[in-house]
C-alpha cells in the first residue's frame, strides 16, 4: 500500500524525502556501485548512500528539509548504467 501511495504522489509531481530505498538492476561489482554512489551523493541534501550488491538495493538518507524527485533519481541511475525498478520510503 505504501509503495502505491508513493507512486501516486510522485506521479503528481510531489517529491520524496526521508530515507529512500531503491531496487536497482545491474549492480555487479564494487566499482559499479561506487559510480552510482558518487552520482547520488552529488545530489543536494544527500546525507548518506548505502548500496548492497547482493540485494541490488540502494539506501539514500536525506538531510532534514531536503527532497528529491523520482525523475531525478531515475535519470541518475540510468546515467550510471543501471535500471531503477522500484522506489519506496522507509
Amino acid at each position: 500500500m505504501r509503495s502505491i501511495l508513493i507512486i501516486i504522489l510522485t506521479g503528481l509531481g510531489l517529491t520524496l524525502s526521508a530515507e529512500i530505498v531503491m531496487k536497482v538492476d545491474g549492480l555487479a561489482c564494487a566499482f559499479c556501485a561506487y559510480g552510482l554512489e558518487k552520482k547520488l551523493k552529488s545530489l543536494r541534501g544527500v546525507e548518506e548512500v548505502k548500496i548492497s550488491l547482493n540485494e541490488g538495493r540502494v539506501w539514500i538518507r536525506l538531510k532534514e528539509g531536503y527532497e528529491v524527485d523520482e525523475k531525478t533519481l531515475k535519470k541518475l541511475v540510468k546515467e550510471s548504467g543501471f535500471i531503477l525498478r522500484e522506489i519506496s520510503i522507509k
